[in-house]
């Protein structure tokens, strides 16, 4: 496992910090920045960037960073050419947009998602897929991976979710959305399941895990269930009880072969806004009737919502707390 949070650069950062309660969320310094209702926002910390890469998109040095990392503490050596790759990004090729003036011909053309791009620069022959389908890319990738590995259809493939939205061109459209909150201060900005809350906080990131049919030492974890489903209801809205993600867990249950019983944490989206917040715990509440009552925290209020990188984090979350037998805090 390999991250990039605003927490911190590496798995022990990131859980170092999280569990100490510590809030990533600051007041942006960009020039420009009166321009935006928004100020605040969720940045990563500086990390290492290859002398041959300090011209390129800022995307394509986060994703080189994220399989350097995962190389080194993967202990992979040697990449297999048929290694398949998932990555999400909500907005797949979007740094493409700001170069369309120096293009002369369609040789030129730079439009490779990140994906494709580390593809070729690190030889992957097997499967690719870019997954962009918003916040929630990033769970259906570990999704379809989980499907592709129970079913043999490959071995080995990484799987992750990258996001770089804190640009003026892209976060200026992110503003003028009505997604982000109105309170100033950075440590009240994010609060998720708060009667307070008042929508998100944009995030950057990044995550990519090693999905394989092997288990070693250097196995985090295992997931054994997983679903989606499509209310069709609304744009970016879900019904208000929650009927269309209890259904999704419901399922993900059965695929699992367990019970709400045997649940121990809930890792929830909850990003800030007051319908979304409450959607999860209608459904949430159509799941654990007769049974136990798990904790259920969020992230985000520390992290930001990164978009498609969130249910990543999320996972990772998951893994360091099995591994450390701790539950963080939802801090709002």
């Amino acid at each position: 496992m390999s991250l990039l949070t605003p927490l911190g650069n590496t798995p022990k950062q990131f859980w170092d910090n999280l569990i100490m309660g510590k809030c990533a969320l600051c007041t942006m310094d960009w020039e420009d920045k009166e321009n935006y209702n928004c100020k605040v926002i969720a940045p990563i910390p500086d990390f290492p960037i290859k002398s041959e890469l300090k011209d390129t998109y800022h995307t394509y040095q986060m994703a080189d960073y994220l399989m350097s990392e995962l190389l080194e503490e993967s202990n992979i050596g040697k990449i297999e050419k048929n290694l398949s790759l998932i990555l999400a990004e909500s907005l797949p090729n979007w740094e493409n947009l700001l170069y369309l003036d120096n293009i002369k011909n369609n040789e030129d053309l730079p439009f490779k998602s990140t994906a494709e791009w580390l593809a070729d620069r690190y030889k992957l022959n097997g499967w690719l897929l870019t997954l962009g389908q918003g916040c929630i890319s990033g769970t259906y990738g570990l999704g379809r991976a989980l499907r592709a590995v129970r079913n043999n259809e490959i071995r080995d493939l990484l799987v992750g979710a990258i996001e770089s939205l804190l640009h003026p061109f892209i976060y200026s459209l992110i503003d003028k959305g009505e997604l982000l909150s109105n309170i100033s201060n950075p440590k009240e900005a994010s609060r998720p399941f708060d009667i307070n809350r008042d929508k998100e906080i944009t995030a950057e990131g990044g995550a990519l895990f090693l999905a394989s049919t092997k288990q070693n030492k250097e196995t985090l974890g295992e997931i054994i269930g997983f679903a989606m489903t499509n209310e069709a209801w609304k744009f970016r809205k879900n019904k208000p009880d929650g009927y269309g993600l209890a259904s999704a867990i419901k399922l993900a249950l059965k695929d699992a072969n367990s019970t709400p019983a045997e649940i121990d944490l809930v890792l929830a989206h909850a990003t800030g806004f007051k319908g979304s917040d409450a959607i999860e715990i209608n459904a949430l509440k159509q799941i654990f009737t007769n049974s136990k009552k798990p904790p259920v925290v969020s992230i985000k209020g520390q992290t930001g919502q990164p978009m498609s990188v969130g249910g990543s984090w999320q996972i990772a979350v998951a893994l360091l707390s099995l591994k450390h037998q701790i539950i963080p805090m939802t801090y709002n």
